[in-house]
């Protein structure tokens, strides 16, 4: 099975890419930012699953919210109805799209952390998508994603969880600004499961949104920034930290992968 990936250098991507070479049955076409349109539209011709995870959410020029993630997508869908093909398209949007006061007061918009433009670029990717998938009856599924943590992602980027990991692992100062807010969390590997599930799910109308997801963690901003610190703390002390959750074992991989090299033994 021909598979194709967009932001293939990115947090989610990288994860399921490492999870599906090592099937014989798939073969991954990565798709980055230099990748030339010719070669998107070969890798398009030939893939009947395309995970389109490409899109910025932090960037430097705020025309980025349009190219790289509306534009990209506007592409993908003009070329698919040109030429009638029908494809399953899994996107990765945010669960922001949901939420009006986005639009609303500074600090309402501050106190999300999310950039209302990325959340206006995620909520035109699904409405371009839900056109193609009338005009061409394309699979598509949303995933309108919460708070993603694991390995892979980037501090100061991709979750607050890895920026707490990589502050701490690396002696800096966490800042509490909410410490009572409480976040709704989703770790990577049960992401991936999801993710290859839909691969092969049947039974599923043309135009699919999920936000509805198992294994979510909801906990204050304090809270993780405690664990977290206790991490650190039993590693310096040499002991093993407790953990008596699924959740705490996930958070400490996340944690030790954010380690410098001079520090994992």
């Amino acid at each position: 099975m021909e598979i194709a990936v967009t932001g293939a250098n990115g947090f989610i991507a990288k994860n399921l890419i490492y999870n599906l070479i090592y099937n014989k049955k798939y073969n991954v076409n990565r798709i980055t930012r230099n990748t030339s349109k010719k070669k998107i539209i070969e890798i398009l011709k030939k893939s009947q699953i395309i995970y389109h995870f490409a899109g910025v959410n932090r960037p430097n020029n705020k025309n980025s919210f349009k190219e790289d993630n509306t534009d990209l997508t506007k592409f993908i869908c003009d070329f698919l109805i040109k030429e009638n093909m029908k494809k399953r398209i899994i996107f990765s949007s945010t669960i922001h799209v949901t939420k009006a006061n986005l639009y609303g007061k500074l600090k309402e918009k501050w106190k999300v952390n999310v950039h209302p433009q990325y959340v206006t670029s995620k909520k035109k990717c699904e409405e371009i998508l839900l056109d193609m998938s009338k005009k061409n009856d394309s699979k598509i599924f949303i995933l309108r994603l919460p708070n993603v943590y694991g390995k892979w992602s980037k501090p100061y980027y991709n979750s607050v969880i890895s920026t707490f990991c990589h502050k701490v692992a690396n002696a800096k100062k966490i800042t509490l600004s909410d410490p009572d807010k409480i976040i709704n969390l989703l770790y990577i590997d049960d992401l991936i499961k999801i993710l290859k599930k839909l691969m092969v799910n049947k039974s599923v109308k043309r135009f699919n949104i999920i936000k509805k997801f198992d294994n979510i963690k909801k906990i204050t901003i304090k809270k993780i920034a405690d664990i977290i610190h206790n991490f650190e703390v039993s590693r310096n002390n040499f002991f093993t930290p407790n953990m008596p959750s699924d959740f705490r074992k996930k958070l400490y991989s996340t944690y030790i992968s954010n380690l410098p090299k001079n520090k994992i033994s």
